[in-house]
């Protein structure tokens, strides 16, 4: 799991040419205390499941990259947390044999 914050990008890459990415998990708000800002303001506990947001933009490509913050993340996002807060995306993802279809059809297994 990494954790991105806000300008700075995520980034997936599958270094063989046979594999393709396949996004496990990916939460965006205020998951952990003191995580991306210069003072500690407590725990807020406010987060949104963006898995398929990532999974669209990175799940059957050799690489992608995701700057933060990003439209379709703060979107996703906008009923979860205030607005006046710092999010961040906290992904996971791993490279898989295939292809994109191939990827497509082992997202669809882990729902």
């Amino acid at each position: 799991m990494v954790e991105i914050c806000q300008t700075e990008r995520f980034e997936a890459r599958c270094e063989r040419s046979d594999e393709v990415v396949l996004m496990k998990t990916a939460e965006y708000g205020r998951m952990r205390r003191s995580q991306c800002v210069t003072s500690d303001y407590g725990f807020i506990g406010c987060s949104s499941d963006v898995l398929g947001v990532m999974d669209s933009a990175c799940s059957g490509r050799r690489h992608c990259s995701v700057g933060v913050p990003n439209a379709a993340l703060e979107r996703v996002a906008a009923d979860s947390c205030p607005g006046d807060l710092k999010l961040y995306l906290a992904a996971s993802y791993r490279c898989i044999s295939g292809n994109a279809a191939a990827a497509a059809a082992a997202a669809a297994a882990i729902e």
